[in-house]
């Protein structure tokens, strides 16, 4: 190559080289200048805490302090503090103007320990000092105490009836006092005691005397009482139970038709033996067969009942509205109501017909029963009396209009039926729970 056409690309390369250079060159923002707001004792109130801090819980964004400076000359700013416990806070931005301005500083980091953390906030050659609490981690076990310990639980209050060889329902448990000195975590155990026992988990949310409940898990095997030691968070104590053993009955029906059979029943506030039913004999209703049973009220008057078996189920032939207030139906409206059935399971559910009817004001009323088994194999304990193998029924009314789907009426019922026995409890309950009537067993004899 020439000597001439080598010195040539030289020079275009280093009018290149200029050319880039100029392109790279960048101007650099100067620091602004100013200071941290404090009063005239030099106090930094002015600087504002917001949010709560746990520790090991990642800040929310709600979480930063809001500090005012005072600029006096405008360029770049990095507002900070130093790094405590594993978090800090910073910001960095530029003043375009002099004046005084508010600048919040976000949480960077996650706190590791509770406590008191103390840190240094600085602008320039300015520092203020704030505090900031860290909570303890919510999910560390709380320190707590049951009240009796080491010794007798304090006040337990056993909730449910105790049956030997029976389920017990999922109010059962046992509520227990206890004294919360920090919140957390915390787990309730008692040991298997007659093939039951109890837990409970959860968290405390707040500090100072409460109650905790824990429910039971499994069914008691026999009769007599059960010590249980329980154990929450390292505190201990002990409370005792007390299973009955159930009645002994010869049927296997839940609901025995046998004629001579009798119950007798606490009514309502009535006095004791005050409602009566007795299978008399059978009858003939539209061609179907029915055991007659009759029904002493308080007042003496009878009332005829009618039942049956059928299809591993029983049938009341009553009027169709006996179980509802909302409405009453233009008579006559009798039919087979489905109140029973045998061989359910814990949570299965059976319907009625749903009957379209006119009312007594005129409107096509539909009405349907619908049963949920609340327990299949549960105990109970009535007039002091302890059943096993109770199934425990739940009845709503839905009610409803012509092509419109029923809704539920409000009314609540409960029916208890043992085995061997028959009905042993029957209520209806307003909306809060609370009973209206009851009828408790008081005596009987299933032939």
């Amino acid at each position: 190559m020439p000597p001439f056409f080598k010195s040539f690309i030289f020079l275009i390369f280093l009018a290149l080289l200029g050319s880039c250079q100029q392109e790279l060159h960048f101007e650099v923002s100067p620091f602004s200048e100013g200071v941290l707001v404090k009063d005239a004792a030099g106090n930094c109130d002015s600087i504002k805490v917001n949010g709560t801090l746990s520790a090991n819980v990642f800040p929310a964004d709600s979480n930063f302090i809001d500090v005012t400076v005072r600029v006096t000359k405008t360029g770049s700013y990095s507002i900070h503090s130093d790094t405590v416990n594993n978090y800090y806070y910073r910001r960095d931005g530029d003043f375009e103007s002099t004046g005084t301005f508010v600048v919040r500083l976000p949480s960077k980091g996650t706190p590791l320990a509770d406590g008191t953390d103390h840190f240094a906030i600085t602008y320039g050659n300015s520092v203020c000092v704030i505090s900031r609490t860290v909570l303890r981690d919510p999910l560390s076990p709380a320190v707590v105490k049951l009240a009796g310990e080491p010794g007798d639980c304090l006040s337990p209050v056993v909730v449910g009836d105790f049956v030997g060889g029976s389920g017990l329902d999922t109010s059962a448990g046992v509520e227990l006092t206890v004294n919360v000195v920090e919140t957390g975590s915390f787990e309730i155990n008692t040991g298997i005691v007659n093939g039951y026992y109890f837990t409970a988990s959860g968290m405390f949310t707040k500090t100072g005397i409460q109650k905790v409940k824990a429910r039971v898990q499994g069914k008691p095997l026999t009769g007599g009482t059960d010590l249980f030691t329980v154990t929450l968070n390292g505190s201990v104590c002990s409370f005792p139970v007390k299973v009955y053993e159930p009645v002994v009955a010869a049927s296997l029906d839940y609901f025995p038709l046998s004629i001579g059979s009798y119950w007798v029943y606490d009514y309502v506030t009535y006095s004791k033996d005050s409602l009566t039913r007795r299978v008399d004999g059978t009858t003939l209703l539209d061609t179907l067969t029915y055991k007659l049973v009759k029904e002493t009220r308080p007042s003496g008057t009878e009332k005829d009942l009618y039942f049956r078996k059928a299809n591993g189920g029983f049938l009341e032939f009553a009027p169709l509205d006996k179980y509802t207030e909302a409405f009453v139906y233009v008579s006559p409206t009798t039919g087979d109501i489905p109140i029973l059935r045998e061989g359910i399971a814990t949570g299965s559910y059976w319907e009625s017909p749903a009957w379209l009817y006119k009312a007594t004001f005129g409107q096509l009323i539909e009405l349907q029963y619908r049963y949920y088994c609340l327990n299949a194999n549960g105990g109970a304990i009535v007039n002091g009396m302890a059943f096993g193998s109770v199934y425990k029924i739940r009845m709503y009314p839905l009610v409803g209009s012509e092509g419109n789907p029923g809704g539920l009426s409000g009314e609540i019922f409960d029916f208890w039926f043992a085995k061997g026995i028959g009905l042993i409890y029957q209520s209806k309950l307003a909306g809060n729970g609370q009973a209206i009537y009851e009828m408790k067993l008081r005596r009987w004899l299933v032939n």
